[in-house]
């Protein structure tokens, strides 16, 4: 069932979207009972919201890989990118717009609170467009998490045209800057919906709030060739097992800060700085990477975008309510089921279709 990847030593950064993808997993399916435990159980569940945004920073370190070490052209490197995920991404928003047109019970509970359960002609011209996320009406009424779809293809325009023409250089000065100008843009987003000055869920789904952890990742990029290129193996399998390890005790820390865990510009920032310090010095060859790299993490996450496509509309769906009520059960019976059909939908789509279609553009 193991996947292999050849993404020069860093295959690491597949488990890490195995953790990604069931952390957004788990908050979706209300945590399998986990929540009825209360306390850090119960906090730990809402970390799972954070899943995106290591999707984010991985998504940061991507386009920077494939446009310095690849040497993408703009035009092939959007090419590539959109087709990745248009591919596997369309044949679900076409198939549930005929379902629901056809008379098919709407299982999405967006859609029915923006659009009384209905999916417009014009709404599914937004989605192929990825124009969605501009309209709150639109932004998730199809499958329930394509919000942040539509946000990784405007940083891959806005990203590739910078990188491409040489407005975003890689030095310090450059990256640190943008880094700053970046954040003060999602914390002046963030604070205008804590005051009410804008919706929130609106600024949950507004794109110029993520721009930091796409650059950070970028910078991850940066420093983990730097650092790649000045240490020992043995030193770098040392920092590859401190940084995990401090990764994991970070985390336990969290769950027992109760004043801070309710703020969520804060966690999701810790969330995205610790996949920043992981793409930097984990390494695949040290002890305590099996962690990621152990067969399970490597076969989730090579699904994991299939899986993200998939995962909201089964719990949505509620298939497994038909077997069991118990709420572990449910968890696992929806994660077997999604698990399952986004492996074959990986095959097909993501390996089978997409790689010969790349062939025409390399």
């Amino acid at each position: 069932m193991q996947e292999k990847r050849d993404y020069k030593g860093t295959n690491f950064i597949t488990g890490l979207r195995a953790i990604a993808i069931f952390f957004v997993f788990l908050i979706h399916s209300g945590g399998g009972g986990l929540r009825e435990l209360g306390g850090a159980y119960n906090l730990f569940v809402d970390f799972g919201k954070y899943g995106v945004s290591m999707f984010f920073v991985i998504s940061g370190f991507t386009i920077f890989h494939q446009l310095f070490s690849g040497n993408y052209s703009l035009s092939k490197f959007l090419k590539i990118r959109f087709s990745r995920i248009s591919i596997p991404y369309f044949p679900i928003i076409l198939l549930i717009f005929i379902y629901i047109n056809m008379g098919g019970q709407q299982f999405n509970g967006w859609a029915n609170k923006f659009n009384n359960g209905e999916i417009s002609i014009d709404n599914l011209f937004a989605h192929l467009l990825y124009l969605a996320s501009f309209n709150l009406k639109y932004a998730n009424t199809i499958i329930g998490v394509e919000w942040s779809l539509h946000i990784e293809i405007l940083f891959y325009f806005i990203f590739g045209y910078l990188i491409v023409n040489q407005f975003l250089k890689i030095n310090f000065k450059n990256l640190f800057f943008s880094l700053i100008l970046a954040i003060f843009i999602a914390a002046f987003i963030h604070y205008l919906g804590h005051i009410n000055k804008v919706d929130r869920l609106l600024v949950h789904w507004m794109p110029f709030r993520y721009a930091w952890m796409f650059l950070l990742g970028g910078i991850g990029y940066h420093y983990r060739n730097v650092i790649h290129l000045n240490l020992t193996r043995k030193t770098l399998y040392q920092f590859s097992n401190t940084a995990i390890f401090l990764s994991i005790t970070c985390i336990l820390f969290l769950l027992n800060l109760k004043e801070i865990n309710g703020v969520a510009f804060v966690n999701e920032g810790v969330f995205a700085v610790l996949t920043f310090i992981l793409i930097i010095f984990v390494r695949d060859g040290a002890f305590f990477s099996i962690i990621l790299n152990n067969k399970f993490s490597i076969w989730l996450g090579t699904i994991s975008f299939s899986f993200y496509l998939f995962h909201y509309i089964f719990i949505q769906a509620r298939f497994a309510n038909y077997l069991t009520n118990n709420s572990a059960s449910l968890l696992i019976i929806n994660f077997i089921l999604t698990a399952l059909i986004s492996h074959f939908w990986y095959k097909f789509f993501e390996v089978r279709i997409y790689r010969n279609f790349k062939r025409y553009i390399v």
